[in-house]
C-alpha cells in the first residue's frame, strides 16, 4: 500500500526542499564572509599595536640640538705642508692619462718592536691570525693580501657607483710572495713624539721614498709607470683612526 500524500503536503515538502537547496548553495558564500572576520580582526590588532608602539616612541623621543655650522674634517696640523692642491689644468692632464684608472697598492710593515713601544699602536706588524674576540666582523683579521684586495674591490664598486659606471678602478696589491715590504726602522721612528714640522716632513718623505725603493728592489717586475695612482698601506693604526 502506497503512502498517501496530500497535495498540500507535497507543496510543503517541495518548498522545504527548495529552501534547503537555496541555503546549501549559500553556505560557501556565508563561510567566506565568516572566514574574513578573523583576518579583519588581526589587521585591526596589528594597526593598534603599531600606533601603540609609535606612542611609546613619541613619549621617549631623543632631543636633538640644532647644528649651527659645518665641522671641517679632522686634519693633521702639518698635512698642508706635504702637498698643494692640483690646479684644474693638472687635474685635466691627469684624467687624460690612459693609466688614470690604474692603482698600485703596496703593503709595508716596520721592524718589530721588542719591547712594545707604548706610543704606537701594535708592534709594527700586520695582524695575520684570526681573532674571535674582535668587536666587529668588518675589518677583523687576518689582515693579509686577500683582506686588502677585498677592500680594494669594495673601493672599485664605490667609484663605479658614484661615477655612474664611468670610472672602473683597476688595482694591483703587492707584494705577491710575502706579507709586506719591511722598512728599515720601527714605526715610532717615522713619527717621533713632539716632532717639529721640519722633522715630521723629513720623516714622511723618507717613509714614502724607502717604501717605493724597497718594493722596487724586491720586486723589480713592478712597472711603476703603468699606474696613475699609488697607495701605501702600513701596519698599525693612523692618526685619524687611532681611537
Amino acid at each position: 500500500m502506497k503512502p498517501h500524500i496530500s497535495a498540500r503536503a507535497g507543496i510543503y515538502i517541495r518548498s522545504r526542499l527548495a529552501s534547503f537547496d537555496f541555503d546549501r548553495e549559500n553556505i560557501p558564500r556565508m563561510n567566506r564572509h565568516t572566514s574574513a572576520k578573523p583576518t579583519v580582526l588581526i589587521r585591526c590588532f596589528m594597526v593598534f599595536i603599531l600606533f601603540a608602539g609609535l606612542g611609546i616612541l613619541w613619549s621617549q623621543k631623543i632631543p636633538l640640538r640644532r647644528h649651527s655650522g659645518w665641522n671641517p674634517p679632522r686634519q693633521y696640523p702639518y698635512s698642508g705642508m706635504l702637498h698643494s692642491p692640483l690646479s684644474k689644468s693638472d687635474q685635466m692632464r691627469r684624467s687624460s692619462n690612459p693609466n688614470y684608472n690604474r692603482l698600485l697598492v703596496i703593503l709595508v710593515d716596520f721592524q718589530e718592536e721588542m719591547p712594545d713601544d707604548p706610543l704606537t699602536t701594535g708592534n709594527g706588524k700586520f695582524l695575520l691570525a684570526p681573532d674571535s674576540t674582535w668587536k666587529t666582523t668588518i675589518g677583523s683579521p687576518p689582515h693579509d693580501r686577500a683582506f686588502f684586495e677585498a677592500n680594494m674591490e669594495a673601493l672599485r664598486f664605490y667609484y663605479l657607483a658614484v661615477s655612474y659606471g664611468s670610472y672602473d678602478l683597476e688595482f694591483d696589491v703587492w707584494p705577491k710572495d710575502r706579507q709586506a715590504y719591511t722598512l728599515p726602522h720601527s714605526m715610532g721612528y717615522y713619527k717621533p713624539p713632539n716632532a717639529t714640522a721640519d722633522v715630521f716632513i723629513a720623516r714622511m718623505e723618507e717613509y714614502f721614498k724607502v717604501a717605493f725603493e724597497t718594493a722596487d728592489a724586491l720586486d723589480p717586475q713592478i712597472d711603476f709607470g703603468s699606474y696613475g695612482h699609488y697607495m701605501i698601506i702600513h701596519a698599525g693604526s693612523d692618526w685619524q683612526h687611532d681611537v
